[in-house]
Formats: structure tokens, sequence, C-alpha cells
């Protein structure tokens, strides 16, 4: 978590056996009851005028997320 003028930033990373992840659904066996958690969290950050950037690379998923608190006020 970091906040440099008037952004906040917020950056996830976690390790993964795979070097692709698909953002967009999930990898999970029981898909009716997973899925949901990043499109969750775009819907909310782009409500608050943020952006979300997920991105896999070397077995690692990262996601990015950027606010104005400008615009939070």
């Amino acid at each position: 978590v970091k906040s440099f003028n008037q952004w906040f930033y917020l950056t996830i990373r976690n390790n993964t056996i795979s070097n692709e992840v698909n953002f967009q659904t999930t990898s999970k066996p029981d898909k009716r009851n997973h899925g949901f958690g990043i499109q969750s969290v775009r819907k909310i950050v782009e409500k608050y005028h943020g952006n979300v950037v997920c991105n896999c690379e070397n077995g690692v998923v990262e996601v990015k997320i950027r606010f104005d608190q400008s615009k939070l006020k």
C-alpha cells in the first residue's frame, strides 16, 4: 500500500503454479461458487474512479489497484 500526491496504490501478489492465468474465469472445479473475486473488485474500483491491472509473470500473479484520492471525497 502506497500513497503519493493524490494517488493511492494497492498491489497484491501471490505465487501460482501456472505462468498463464485467465482473470475472467476461475480455474477451480466448483465454478458455481468461485470466480467472482476479480470482477467484483474491478466493479468497485471503477465505481470510485480507479483502475485495476492484472498480470501473471514468472509464476507470480499481481493485481495493482490505483485510486485518485481527490475523486473519493
